[in-house]
């Protein structure tokens, strides 16, 4: 705030930018995953991520830092339920309790994890520094995923040609009150 002479308000601004696509782009992922395989959908997120911590470091501007925070929301925002989803294509139903269970502790862990390293690069080495080094990481994360992650055999869609089960419209899914089975639509 203080090299960039932010105000309070410009601030919030910048760090609230971040729910611009949060949710709209956990939706489109979210209608994309029953036609795209998890591997390349969390290959794009990530990549996107990285991309989105570079432009700041060569023009720190409001508008720069505001389309950073959007792109990074962007690819956040269905990040939690798409790997959930690429988690389940490795287990059968009835064993996906500990796997999400440890993929749920495992994101609070990197966080508690990451938070502190991240805290020490602003504080020793500039702002700055913290984007260069996510943007690294994303960037080899994005690599060594597209290297070794793959859709687990528990992908119907794919393994059984699509027959995994009748196909309801989404108008029927969400137009259904849950309490009766009654379809308003």
């Amino acid at each position: 705030m203080e090299e960039l002479g932010l105000s309070n308000s410009t601030y919030g601004l910048v760090s609230s930018s971040f729910y611009f696509l949060f949710s709209a782009s956990g939706l489109l992922v979210g209608f994309l995953s029953t036609r795209v395989s998890s591997r390349v959908l969390l290959f794009g997120m990530t990549v996107v991520w990285a991309l989105a911590q570079l432009p700041v470091l060569v023009v720190a501007t409001v508008p720069t830092l505001m389309a950073g925070r959007v792109l990074l929301g962007a690819a956040e925002g269905p990040a939690a339920s798409m790997s959930m989803h690429a988690l389940y294509k490795w287990f059968p139903p009835e064993r996906r309790a500990l796997p999400s269970a440890l993929q749920i502790g495992g994101a609070a862990l990197g966080t508690l994890i990451a938070a502190p390293v991240v805290t020490w690069l602003i504080d020793g080495f500039g702002w700055r520094s913290a984007y260069a080094v996510l943007a690294a990481v994303s960037a080899t994360w994005a690599l060594v995923w597209w290297r070794v992650g793959h859709d687990g055999p528990y992908d119907h869609q794919r393994t059984a040609g699509g027959t995994s089960g009748p196909r309801l419209p989404y108008r029927e899914i969400l137009l259904t009150c849950p309490a009766s089975g009654w379809c308003c639509c």
